[in-house]
């Protein structure tokens, strides 16, 4: 798990190795371990190594083919890397380090392009060579490794961070408006290739880059959700809970394969526990588990039963408000931008906790809710397909033991339905959903958080998800939202204290066979994620194995912004930076936050928007320095922010 960064130009000038050394610098923490540079021509390479297979000299990059045609700079994981190996050798190559690195290298060499369809991992790389005089540049399947891209005139920059390319010296700071209105009105980040910085876009998940020298650049997509079709699992006579313990299994043992030790991030929930029961001992030394539990929202009696039946070492992070407020600039900062709330402090916490007992390794949950049905709502979907399906009474059978369950009124689950299937009927009406835009932009119109001229950019969205079926809705959900979100904090809470994170719910296989599956074999009377949990019957914890409800890392942020972050919030408020950004109703967030206080309203979740969003502009994100602000720091804001407003 490292940092990369690259810079290429089209007109021919040498790469400047004061830009590489400026954009490697400020990426330290993805890895302290070493570094490297390399410059071919008009192609730069720098590198930030965190040691995690082979640790010797030999894993340091840029790495180089023995005939000196290709290079690479690689963040990730390739974890089925041993059986390619024994296929390239057996093809006549022959290897002198035990890298992924120099196994992804050689596919290459072997395969081209083709090469990426056989990796099972996470990855962002890019491959110079020297005598085509291109670049081929990709991102694995769903985006778990981040890579960004910028163009300036002639010259293409490639960096694992947003920050690395804005410390370039190349990018203007600018805000980009449209990405900024969309978090701060609706909420939403990471849907899409834009980011905060006008200008600077993600490389789409599963897609490939080739990039010639001579300016041309070839997009492919290499791997889509869309080519799942549902319904099909366990059509070759094997019990779905079976095959799926299969996948799960080979998924999370080829993720304990590391030179360091690895450990794990630990709640009450299915997710981890799932995982922690295929561990076994997690390589050096007792496996480690790192856990977060609160008084107001209590998993202890989960925990405690896993931690018995695994034998792991437990480690809990104590948490305080006014920690956590102290440590929000640094994550913003680390972010390119904001958190999507509160609990992501929590896991960035967990990330330290993990560092500071010498683990370099994390297995997490993430991916689960999204690929086998985790969120509450997934059931609305559930029960909607069946409705309209032509299925009526097992949609009523199945609501019921949801309801009986869950101790909810069974009418509430119809009404919920209904809703949706005649939003679904509406949907096929000729200028409804025209209809139904008009009418958001006129609700958009009365926030008065927020200048029209913000508000406005965000009309266009899309109207999401009630036309779904729920096949469509984990699609949409692991590829636009909420799972790129989560993502993106998994790579920066972990990357932030040197540490890398492993996802085995996100082995392409285990998603390929997820999607496959019945929907029943996802949802099923009151259960989510019904495989998983028939898949881990004697293996998994019981108590957890069968509990109904869900937590993930709740925190009492609600209480907080009444009492210890009031203070802080008030003072943000009214900072420079966001009076003069011209888009933020000051004294109406002022007015709510007095309200919120006396408990007569809950702006929790515009209150965090609107504070990160102030801390983001007072950051120096025009001038990054070769360290992160130190926690609890805010500079002077560095450069002129243009407001939308200066532009009607």
């Amino acid at each position: 798990m490292c940092g990369l960064a690259v810079t290429v130009s089209f007109d021919g000038r040498p790469a400047d190795r004061h830009v590489l050394a400026r954009m490697a610098a400020v990426m330290t923490h993805r890895g302290p371990d070493d570094d490297g540079f390399a410059v071919y021509g008009s192609v730069g390479f720098a590198f930030r190594r965190l040691a995690v297979l082979d640790l010797s000299p030999s894993g340091h990059q840029p790495m180089e083919s023995d005939d000196g045609r290709l290079s690479i700079v690689f963040n990730g994981e390739i974890y089925n890397y041993i059986e390619i190996r024994r296929e390239l050798e057996q093809l006549g190559h022959r290897f002198r380090t035990t890298s992924d690195t120099e196994v992804l290298l050689a596919s290459y060499q072997q395969w081209g392009a083709d090469c990426v369809s056989r990796f099972n991992g996470m990855w962002a790389f890019v491959i110079h060579d020297s005598v085509t005089r291109t670049l081929f540049v990709s991102r694995d399947r769903f985006g778990v490794k981040p890579l960004y891209r910028h163009q300036v005139g002639q010259t293409v920059l490639l960096a694992s961070e947003v920050k690395a390319i804005v410390a370039s010296g190349l990018y203007e700071a600018r805000v980009n408006w449209r990405a900024a209105a969309g978090f701060l009105v609706r909420g939403r980040i990471d849907e899409d290739s834009e980011t905060f910085y006008q200008g600077i876009e993600q490389v789409p998940a599963g897609s490939t880059l080739e990039i010639s020298l001579d300016g041309r650049v070839t997009q492919r997509q290499f791997w889509s959700l869309s080519n799942l079709a549902a319904g099909s699992g366990g059509a070759n006579g094997e019990a779905p809970e079976v095959a799926f313990r299969a996948l799960f299994e080979d998924a999370v043992k080829i993720r304990m394969r590391s030179d360091v030790p690895v450990g794990i991030c630990l709640s009450g929930g299915i997710d981890s526990n799932a995982i922690l029961s295929f561990m076994g001992d997690g390589g050096p030394g007792r496996l480690q588990a790192f856990s977060y539990d609160s008084d107001a929202f209590s998993e202890t009696r989960y925990i405690d039963e896993s931690i018995r039946r695994t034998g792991a070492e437990l480690h809990k992070v104590e948490i305080r408000p006014q920690q956590l407020w102290d440590v929000l600039p640094t994550a913003v900062w680390h972010y390119d931008g904001p958190l999507h709330s509160a609990s992501a402090l929590i896991g960035f916490e967990l990330m330290r906790l993990a560092r500071s007992h010498g683990v370099k390794v994390i297995l997490s949950g993430q991916g689960a809710d999204e690929v086998t049905a985790g969120y509450p709502d997934y059931f609305d979907y559930y029960w909607s397909d069946l409705a309209v399906g032509g299925h009526p009474l097992t949609a009523w059978r199945e609501l019921s033991a949801h309801g009986a369950a869950h101790g909810i009124d069974r009418w509430r689950h119809i009404r919920r339905v209904l809703a949706l299937s005649t939003f679904r009927t509406l949907e096929q009406l000729p200028g409804y959903l025209a209809l139904a835009r008009v009418r958001r932009a006129a609700r958009l119109r009365r926030d008065a958080w927020y200048a029209s001229a913000l508000t406005e950019l965000t009309y266009t969205d899309d109207l999401a998800d009630p036309s779904m079926t729920l096949h469509e809705r984990l699609q949409f959900a692991v590829s636009r939202r909420p799972l790129p979100t989560y993502l993106r904090m998994e790579d920066r809470n972990s990357m932030a204290h040197s540490v890398e994170a492993r996802l085995p719910f996100l082995d392409y296989r285990l998603v390929s066979y997820a999607f496959s599956l019945p929907v029943t074999w996802k949802l099923r009377g009151p259960w989510n994620k019904y495989v998983v949990r028939e898949a881990t019957k004697g293996i998994m914890a019981e108590g957890v194995r069968s509990r109904l409800d869900k937590m993930g890392f709740p925190q009492p942020s609600r209480d907080w912004f009444a009492a210890e972050w009031y203070g802080p919030t008030r003072e943000l408020l009214e900072s420079r930076a966001l009076r003069e950004s011209g888009v933020v109703n000051v004294a109406h967030a002022c007015h709510q936050l007095e309200r919120h206080r006396a408990r007569q309203v809950d702006a929790t979740a515009q209150l965090f928007r609107l504070v990160q969003f102030g801390m983001w502009l007072q950051s120096p994100f025009s001038r990054y320095a070769a360290d992160a602000p130190l926690e609890g720091h805010t500079a002077p804001v560095a450069v002129e922010i243009a407001s939308p407003l200066r532009h009607r």
